[in-house]
C-alpha cells in the first residue's frame, strides 16, 4: 500500500527529501501507534500486523505517514498543482477526503490485476507451508525436544546450510559451556528445497528445530483464521485533528501482501509453544530484526514457558526508516520481545527505551573486520556493486547502474547478489550477457579489498568499506545516507538516481580523490571477537542457573 509522488516531479520529491531528514522520527506516529498497541497489547495477532511490523521494507506505513503530513503542509502553498498515485482504493478515498480535493489523488494502472496477483502469491504461500510440513511428516525423523543446558539460536536459511556461519561464525560456537540448537526461518518458500536442506542439516549433526517437524494441521488452520479475524482494536477519530489517522492505520493494516509475513510469524508462535510446554526451561538467543518471525517465537516461548530467558541480539546497521523497528516498552510488555537487548554498536543504546537492558557484545558477524591486512589492500581498476536483500531495492540499483556503466568503459564492473537474496536465474542469465558487467562469487571481504569504488543500498558492506577505507556509494531511495552515523564520513555518497551515480563516479576519478586517513578505524568501537571475548559471551552474558532438583 504505497503513495507515489510523479516521477517527473523532481520538485516535490527534493521537498519531501528535506522534509523527511528534518522530521523522520516522528513523535505524533509513535504516539497513535503506541495508543494501539495498548489496546492491543493481550492479542498476539496485532503484534504481526503490518503497522506493528514497522519495516519500510515489508510495510509502507510510516513512510505513507510522513508524506501525508508532508502534502497537508503543503498543499496550500505550493505554486502548482499536486498530483500524487496510490496502489490502493481505499486509500485513494481517505486522501481524498483528508485534501478536500485540493491534491489530485489517482490509482496506479493495473490496481485490479495486482490485488489478484497478491491474493494468488498469498494462496500459494499458504499451501507451500503446507507442502513442507507434509514432507516433513513423512520423512524427517521425530523431533527431540530437550532443550536441556543448551542455547537455542534463531537463524535463516535459504542456499546452503552454511549460512548458519552468517548468523554466527561455527568457530566461535567451539568455546560455549552449552550445547547449540538452532531454530531455523528457511526463507525459501520451495517445499522441496526447504526439504532437501533439512537433510543436509541432519547429514551434518547439526541440531535443529524447525515449525514443519513441530506443528500439526490443525495448527495450520488455526492460525489461518486467526491471521484472517485478528480481531484489532482501533481507538475513536478524535475531531481536534484534520486527519483520522487511527483510520489511516486501519487501512495500512489491510496491505494483502502483509499476510505472508503474519502466517509466517504466527506458526512460529504455534511451533514456539510447543516447545515451550516440553521443556522446563528455555534459553534463546533471538538473532533477528525484530520481525514478525522473531516476534513469534519471542511470545510461544514466553507464553508457554515461565522460565524463559530470552535475548535479542540487533546485529544490523538501522536505516533511518528502521529506527521505528527498535523494540519499544509496549512490545515488551505483550511479550514479543525479549527484555535484554545484546549489539555490537554502542550507538544503537541511544535508541533504546529504558525498559530494556542494553549489552555490548564482540562483533562476531563482523570477524572479517579484524584481519584486514593494508598491505594487501591492494585497489584495483573497477567498481564492485553489493546488492541488498531486498528484491525492489536490487532491481533499482541494477536498473541504475546499467544506465551509467557504458559511459565508463575503462571501469570493470563486479556485481555480488546477497548472500541471503532469493534466487533469480533470469537475473543472473540477464547479467551474465551485460558486456561490461561480472557475476562475482568471490569472498565480499576480498572484493571490498581490491575494488576502486563500492555501490551498496542498505547493506553490512559499508561497515567493511569504513574499515577498508573504500569509496562507497549508497543507494538511498529518498537520496539520504541510510545509517546517520555515515554521513560525517568523507567518502560515503548518497545517489538515488542514475545521473547522481554518474556524477559521484566522475568526481571521483577526475580527482582521484583520496580518502580521509584522519579518521580511526575503530570508529564504531567494535569489540573484537577473539576467542576470550566470545568466550565470555557465550559462557557469562547469558549464564543460567540451572533450576535446583
Amino acid at each position: 500500500m504505497k503513495i507515489y509522488f510523479q516521477k517527473d516531479d523532481l520538485e516535490i520529491q527534493e521537498k519531501f527529501n528535506i522534509f523527511f531528514k528534518n522530521h523522520y522520527l516522528n513523535d505524533t506516529y509513535q504516539q497513535h501507534l503506541d495508543e494501539i498497541s495498548k489496546l492491543n497489547s493481550n492479542n498476539f495477532y496485532f503484534w504481526i500486523s503490518a503497522i506493528a511490523s514497522r519495516n519500510h521494507y515489508q510495510t509502507d506505513s510510516y513512510l505513507n505517514f510522513l508524506k501525508i503530513i508532508f502534502l497537508s503542509e503543503i498543499k496550500n502553498e505550493f505554486h502548482k498543482d499536486l498530483h500524487i498515485k496510490v496502489d490502493s482504493y481505499l486509500l485513494k478515498m481517505f486522501l481524498l477526503k483528508t485534501f478536500q480535493k485540493k491534491i489530485k489523488v489517482s490509482l496506479e494502472g493495473g490496481y485490479l490485476k495486482k490485488l489478484l496477483i497478491e491474493d494468488i502469491k498469498n494462496l500459494l504461500f499458504t499451501l507451500k507451508e503446507i507442502s513442507a510440513f507434509l514432507l516433513f511428516k513423512l520423512f524427517i525423523k521425530n523431533v527431540n525436544y530437550d532443550l536441556n543446558n543448551k542455547l537455542l539460536i534463531s537463524s535463516y536459511l535459504l542456499n546452503d546450510i552454511k549460512e548458519l556461519d552468517r548468523v554466527i561464525p561455527s568457530k566461535f560456537l567451539s568455546d560455549s559451556k552449552k550445547e547449540v540448537v538452532f531454530f531455523v526461518n528457511f526463507v525459501s518458500r520451495n517445499p522441496f528445497k526447504i526439504f532437501f536442506l533439512s537433510r543436509d542439516l541432519e547429514r551434518k549433526n547439526i541440531n535443529y528445530l524447525s515449525r514443519y517437524s513441530l506443528l500439526t494441521f490443525k495448527d495450520f488452520v488455526t492460525e489461518i483464521r486467526n491471521i484472517f479475524f485478528p480481531k484489532i482494536i482501533y481507538p475513536s477519530f478524535r475531531k481536534s485533528s484534520n486527519i483520522d489517522f487511527f483510520y489511516f492505520f486501519r487501512l495500512s493494516n489491510n496491505q494483502k501482501s502483509f499476510y505472508r509475513n503474519s502466517l509466517a510469524g504466527a506458526l512460529n508462535k504455534a511451533a514456539a509453544e510447543k516447545i515451550g510446554s516440553e521443556n522446563s526451561h528455555i534459553i534463546f538467543l533471538n538473532i533477528g530484526e525484530n520481525q514478525t518471525l522473531d516476534k513469534g517465537l519471542n511470545y510461544g516461548f514466553n507464553k508457554s514457558n515461565s522460565k524463559c530467558f530470552s535475548f535479542f541480539l540487533q546485529n544490523y546497521l538501522p536505516r533511518r526508516l528502521d529506527f521505528f523497528m527498535f523494540p519499544n516498552k509496549q512490545e515488551l510488555i505483550a511479550k514479543v520481545v525479549p527484555p535484554t537487548i545484546f549489539s555490537p554498536f554502542s550507538f544503537i543504546s541511544e535508541k533504546i527505551e529504558n525498559a530494556f537492558s542494553f549489552k555490548k557484545i564482540p562483533a562476531f558477524k563482523y570477524s572479517n573486520l579484524w584481519e584486514v591486512d593494508d598491505s594487501k589492500n591492494k585497489k584495483e581498476n573497477f567498481v564492485s556493486i553489493f546488492l541488498p536483500n531486498s528484491p525492489n531495492e536490487s532491481s533499482t540499483i541494477i536498473k541504475e547502474v546499467l544506465e551509467v556503466i557504458k559511459e565508463f568503459k575503462n571501469l570493470s564492473w563486479k556485481i555480488k547478489l546477497h548472500p541471503m537474496g532469493v534466487e533469480n536465474e533470469k537475473l543472473l542469465k540477464y547479467l551474465k550477457s551485460y558486456e561490461f558487467i561480472e557475476v562475482s562469487y568471490a569472498n565480499s571481504n576480498e572484493l571490498i579489498k581490491k575494488s576502486k569504488i563500492v555501490i551498496t543500498g542498505n547493506s553490512g558492506v559499508m561497515v567493511d568499506c569504513i574499515y577498508q577505507k573504500k569509496q562507497c556509494f549508497i543507494f538511498s531511495e529518498i537520496n539520504l545516507i541510510p545509517i546517520e552515523f555515515l554521513e560525517n564520513h568523507k567518502n560515503f555518497y548518497a545517489w538515488s538516481k542514475s545521473k547522481e551515480l554518474r556524477a559521484l563516479i566522475n568526481n571521483y576519478l577526475e580527482s582521484d580523490k583520496k580518502i580521509d586517513q584522519t579518521y580511526k578505524s575503530d570508529e564504531f568501537n567494535l569489540v573484537e571477537p577473539n576467542r576470550k571475548n566470545m568466550s565470555f559471551f557465550l559462557n557469562e552474558l547469558i549464564k543460567i542457573n540451572e533450576p535446583s532438583n
